[in-house]
């Protein structure tokens, strides 16, 4: 990465941030009516996706709306040094070393070199569950 890309990375991630203002990054509640973790479809209602946060997970974890109209959820740490990411625009960003990823998880910018860490879901007619 040249000095001039870690700069206009560096400073969309601090304009994103800035946006989230100083509570930082609001997480979309979760449901869990028996000891399952679910949300709404209607959560995506002009959203492509959702930041969720996990009891079982220190990190947010991040539910994308695919192309497809699938579902797909994905843990919101690096895979570089296990950095929490942030979401900048359709893509998210490591606010430690400068890797980026998009919204179906796979590297668009090192120094991480494996995707994100697919968390297994399931959907019905009305939610998304998680399989943790």
């Amino acid at each position: 990465m040249t000095r001039k890309e870690f700069l206009r990375r560096a400073g969309a991630c601090c304009l994103g941030l800035a946006a989230l203002g100083c509570k930082g990054l609001s997480y979309l509640p979760v449901e869990d009516p028996q000891g399952r973790p679910r949300i709404p479809l209607r959560a995506f209602e002009g959203r492509r996706y959702v930041v969720v946060q996990l009891l079982r997970f220190r990190e947010p974890v991040l539910v994308v709306r695919q192309p497809s109209a699938a579902f797909a959820a994905y843990l919101m740490k690096c895979t570089h040094r296990g950095c929490e990411l942030q979401p900048v625009g359709e893509e998210l960003h490591c606010p430690c070393h400068g890797s980026a990823f998009n919204l179906l998880g796979e590297v668009i910018e090192g120094p991480a070199e494996n995707p994100l860490l697919p968390i297994k879901i399931f959907t019905d007619e009305t939610h998304i569950y998680f399989l943790v």
